[in-house]
């Protein structure tokens, strides 16, 4: 798979080497106002069936999702350093669960918890540490919480994606 550039009339499904049977799909078709275009692609060395150019497509929609959610969290920095600054979180699965397990154990056990607390949330472009503190539950809910409400929304959206991607443009 790969991003292409070319024209904004391109065909979904095509037969680009009938002699050994290439095929290409193409879908996530974004057009410039010039009328060029971009595309994903992905070749098959037969013409693909709907249940492989689905599988293609989903899954391509799937990385996305992944990816959104692993790096497009974004939280304006309230203390320290870089106070003001808004930056992407790391989302990754484990500092969902630590993020998770801290704020899940200062609601419950709130005698055994301590603020501030201090997390390292992002890195800038020099990979230098960028760290919050949190000052009280309050906080490190929103945190936490808008997380959560990010994560679910960026899901919400890949499977709309994902159910608008209609087969029958792919029969020829």
């Amino acid at each position: 798979m790969r991003r292409i550039e070319g024209t904004s009339g391109v065909k979904l499904i095509e037969c680009v080497n009938p002699v050994k049977g290439k095929w290409r799909i193409r879908w996530d078709v974004q057009t410039n106002e010039d009328g060029t275009a971009t595309y994903m692609e992905a070749e098959f060395s037969h013409r693909p069936t709907a249940e492989e150019i689905k599988t293609t497509i989903t899954g391509w929609y799937d990385q996305q999702t992944d990816t959104a959610i692993l790096s497009g969290y974004e939280w304006a920095v309230k203390h320290g350093p870089n106070e003001g600054q808004t930056v992407k979180v790391w989302l990754s699965q484990e500092n969902q669960n630590n993020y998770k397990a801290k704020h899940d154990a200062a609601r419950m056990y709130p005698q055994l918890v301590t603020f501030p607390m201090t997390y390292k949330i992002s890195e800038d472009e020099e990979r230098n540490a960028i760290y919050e503190t949190f000052q009280d539950i309050d906080e490190l809910a929103e945190f936490y919480l808008g997380g959560i409400a990010y994560i679910e929304q960026t899901v919400a959206n890949g499977w709309k994606k994902k159910d608008a991607v209609d087969l029958s443009l792919y029969e020829t």
